[in-house]
């Protein structure tokens, strides 16, 4: 485990961050914008997929101090190729995805639909959202994309 932290003029840490075994943010603890004097740091806690390695939570950020038990998670799970299939929300509201070849469909929690075809190096090259309106893209030279 390692911590890094940024001081102020004191010398004293302001903000910090805790990295597990793999240099990957575990625990973060920042001020907001605009902080007030003797206001709480916020702090976020994040965990991973054992397999993919993957932010499988992320609390939402609180104020530092607040106990584990109290924390609320944003939760993502994924498919044996790493890919996201499912971001639950705190207030459990859920949007899933699946894939199928050329083809990404992600539903939004109110059942809405917006599919996304992909060219074979993977890019997107047309995005149909839940109103049937569609996006369509084009590769140029250096990778370049451009909506048409």
């Amino acid at each position: 485990m390692a911590i890094e932290g940024a001081h102020d003029d004191s010398g004293w840490f302001d903000d910090e961050t805790v990295f597990d075994s793999l240099g990957r943010p575990m625990r973060t603890y920042t001020h907001g914008p605009a902080p007030k004097p003797n206001t709480p740091r916020l702090m976020q806690l994040i965990e991973y997929d054992p397999l993919s390695g993957n932010v499988a939570r992320g609390s939402v950020p609180t104020a530092e101090g607040t106990p584990d038990a109290q924390l609320v998670f944003d939760e993502y799970e994924f498919d044996t190729l790493g890919r996201e299939i499912r971001h639950t929300t705190p207030w459990n509201a859920t949007t899933t995805t699946s894939y199928d070849g050329f083809f990404i469909e992600m539903t939004d929690p109110l059942l809405k639909h917006t599919l996304t075809e992909l060219d074979a190096l993977g890019r997107p090259v047309t995005i149909t959202d839940a109103a049937n309106g569609k996006t369509k893209y084009a590769y140029a030279a250096y990778l370049m994309r451009f909506a048409r």
